[in-house]
């Protein structure tokens, strides 16, 4: 005796009519009276009278009935509840990236990742650096894939995960495309782009200002997508991370005069760090992760 048998006799038992039992089971009407035939023989007795115009129920029937409702039942509690526990049993990580950051440096690890917990679940968060030490205090965030610069005191775990140089990134015609470096006297004869989160913004404006600079900034914007769609679209230069670039229409220079670096870290408080379990795990794989 099986479930599907029981579940197309309940269903004939319902419309006394094989076809709309088969149409609500979604089987074809044959398959379904020979799955009623086999219960029948299994259980040694008939559970229909078949007659040329109607269906109807035997007593043997209508007695077995009773207690199928119950099995059927009682499969849809256990269902009901082997969800409940697979819910419950699954984790979600609550992860920030730093709205500088490319994501697809990050796509691998999370693909290696979730094949061996594929009990926990993310959900990202697109998130500026001024928000992230007060996201990460009030819970909202687990962790943060970011530039720890903005966050220094003790209250938070830092892992690092790779360096990566800032560049100035144009469209790939441009004239930068047949130098090896580019000075910044060479970006101020450029229309330029301002990332208004950029994490050495400032520093940069600075340099540029003391050294009797001045950029020619045509357009600004908090959006990274913006900025390299204009810059794909050959309508200024401007200073990246390296690893932002995906786009192929996209070139980069080392500038002569700013060799900045920026780390990336994966970034919790102490006591997340230590006591949750799905972050234990997270970061120790990010940790044994080739970023490379």
């Amino acid at each position: 005796m099986e479930f599907h048998q029981i579940k197309y006799f309940l269903s004939v038992a319902e419309y006394l009519n094989f076809t709309q039992a088969a149409e609500k089971c979604a089987v074809s009407q044959p398959a379904l009276s020979k799955a009623i035939r086999k219960l029948e023989e299994n259980l040694g007795k008939d559970l229909l009278k078949r007659n040329t115009n109607k269906v109807e129920l035997t007593d043997f029937g209508i007695e077995m009935k009773i207690h199928f409702e119950r099995i059927e039942e009682s499969k849809r509690t256990a269902v009901s509840a082997a969800s409940a526990a697979i819910t419950a049993n699954t984790k979600q990580i609550n992860i920030g990236i730093m709205c500088t950051i490319n994501a697809h440096r990050f796509l691998e690890f999370i693909n290696v990742f979730h094949k061996k917990n594929p009990n926990i679940s993310f959900k990202f968060h697109d998130v500026t650096p001024s928000v992230i030490e007060d996201k990460l205090l009030h819970g909202e965030l687990d962790c943060v894939f970011c530039v720890r610069e903005n966050i220094l005191d003790s209250r938070f775990a830092g892992l690092n995960l790779f360096d990566e140089n800032m560049v100035v990134a144009f469209e790939k015609s441009h004239r930068f495309k047949d130098l090896d470096e580019v000075s910044i006297l060479e970006l101020a004869n450029e229309r330029y782009l301002d990332r208004l989160y950029c994490e050495f913004r400032n520093c940069f404006l600075e340099m540029t200002k003391a050294s009797g600079t001045n950029l020619n900034v045509v357009f600004s914007s908090e959006r990274e997508d913006w900025i390299f769609e204009l810059l794909g679209k050959g309508l200024g230069v401007c200073i990246v991370p390296e690893s932002s670039i995906t786009a192929k229409n996209i070139s980069v220079r080392k500038i002569k005069e700013f060799k900045n670096k920026r780390r990336i870290e994966l970034v919790m408080t102490e006591q997340k760090a230590e006591i949750t379990p799905e972050l234990i795990i997270f970061r120790h794989y990010a940790n044994n992760f080739d970023w490379s």
